[in-house]
């Protein structure tokens, strides 16, 4: 087994003015007999200095190698043998038998510390705690980007730890209800690290909802997730105005995925079927994932729900100004066309791009300040103007997609209050954004049609088939 020393202790340096002094004195007071009795005193003196120094570095040096052999000794490799089966680190195995790397099994071990991380402490205080010295931070910071996981701790963390004799063995740390963080001492001496994964388990979970004032207090009232009252308000964006097309005895019932660890719940996944029915129409979708790994929102008979285009790229509060060829206006305070809509909404909004596309401009644009200008394909455009700024990583020649935050409403340019300026274009010539027929959605492709019909009846009869267990329920 490699050792794990420091540098080789290297001998002593006497002092060269003391030797001299020494050698001074020699020569004046010492002759005959009395110099050889003196020189033996001196070289006894000397080397007990020599021998001390030596002993005191190789002492620490064989106190950790022996907290080494102890625990490997008392680690068998029965117990190491259930190790993850990744490593982050590239590990040389023997390859007559499988051997742990570690020190302690990190998964099996009981002997863990755990210190909460109090406000106003770092990594190092903590280890402090631990009676560890700041040589393990600097190992531990030395494990590159598993280190920036912990280098930055937060008051209430749990970090657990384990050390002997203020010698570092190894510390785990929870990032999430699925991940932990491993650094670990290998029998080398050298720390490595890795990020051990729980196994997920998703559950199908019926939820059903009478909406008697808003869908999100009709939801929550009825136990349903805020992610799955997004996705349903999502899904149904196109087609429904949740702001203002929501009445009263509207109703849902839907399908979705709950996923725990460890038999623990830890939070919702993904809609696999749902109906709503709003003001006497009802809306049915199903999610599908095409061969390709490209999954949407569908009908029952196939039809994509995903519009070309979003009607509105911002959540406002009113329309400060509709599409006209007269419009006085509010800072020229002249009669001018006013080629596209104004959407009110508060500084700092965020615009979405109404469909998939290519950033075409970005900059400004005399009166319209920060301005995009999105193309979609070769016949239409569509421009955002008085923006307050741009999205991160867009920029001229970058392609979006649909829904994507592109920039943020503000005031920027002619313009007297915070809004956005939305334009649409088809081969060059303004359009009214809200009188506009949007594109047609696009169905399942025909290859995949038949599987993805098969599919939409089992979950449509999985939906109905749940929905009659709950009324029976409640009749009783």
């Amino acid at each position: 087994m490699r050792r794990y020393p420091p540098k080789r202790p290297s001998t002593p340096e006497v002092s060269q003015s003391v030797i001299e002094v020494l050698q001074k004195h020699y020569d004046k007071y010492f002759q005959g007999s009395g110099r050889e009795i003196f020189s033996l005193l001196l070289m006894i003196i000397v080397g007990g200095f020599v021998l001390h120094k030596l002993s005191s570095v190789s002492l620490k040096w064989l106190n950790q190698n022996q907290i080494i052999d102890q625990i490997t000794e008392e680690t068998s490799i029965e117990n190491l043998s259930a190790m993850p089966e990744a490593y982050v680190q590239d590990i040389e195995l023997s390859n007559t038998e499988p051997q742990s790397p570690y020190l302690i099994n990190p998964l099996t071990h009981t002997g863990w510390k755990q210190y909460i991380v109090a406000p106003g402490d770092t990594l190092t205080q903590v280890l402090k705690k631990a009676g560890l010295s700041t040589e393990t931070w600097q190992e531990i910071m030395g494990l590159g980007k598993h280190a920036r996981h912990i280098s930055r701790v937060h008051p209430g963390q749990a970090i657990n730890i384990e050390s002997q004799n203020g010698f570092f063995i190894g510390l785990n740390q929870s990032l999430d209800p699925v991940r932990t963080l491993y650094i670990l001492r290998q029998k080398d001496g050298a720390l490595a690290s890795f990020i051990h994964e729980k196994e997920l388990q998703t559950r199908v979970t019926f939820g059903s909802a009478n909406i008697e004032d808003s869908l999100f207090l009709s939801g929550k009232r009825a136990n349903i997730d805020d992610n799955i009252l997004m996705q349903l308000a999502e899904i149904f964006g196109c087609v429904v105005d949740f702001a203002h097309d929501i009445h009263a005895n509207d109703s849902f019932k839907v399908l979705y995925e709950e996923q725990f660890v460890d038999g623990e719940k830890i939070g919702t996944g993904n809609v696999l079927a749902i109906e709503f029915n709003n003001n006497g129409k009802t809306h049915q979708a199903i999610r599908y994932t095409d061969p390709q790994g490209k999954t949407g929102y569908y009908s029952p008979n196939g039809m994509s729900l995903k519009r070309a285009f979003l009607r509105t790229p911002v959540k406002f509060s009113r329309i400060s100004s509709y599409f006209t060829h007269q419009r006085r206006h509010p800072i020229l305070h002249k009669i001018r066309a006013h080629k596209g809509v104004d959407y009110a909404a508060p500084a700092g909004t965020p615009v979405k791009a109404v469909g998939d596309g290519v950033i075409a401009f970005q900059g400004r644009k005399g009166g319209y300040g920060k301005t995009l200008i999105l193309e979609h394909g070769e016949k239409r455009s569509t421009l955002y103007a008085h923006l307050s700024g741009f999205a991160k990583n867009v920029g001229p020649g970058k392609r979006v997609s649909q829904g994507q935050v592109i920039g943020y409403v503000g005031a920027t340019g002619l313009a007297t209050a915070p809004h956005l300026h939305f334009e649409i274009r088809i081969n060059g010539q303004h359009r009214d954004p809200l009188t506009l027929p949007l594109p047609q959605t696009v169905p399942v492709p025909v290859p995949q049609r038949q599987i993805f019909l098969a599919q939409a009846t089992q979950l449509m009869s999985l939906l109905e088939y749940h929905e009659k267990i709950m009324m029976a329920s409640n009749e009783y």
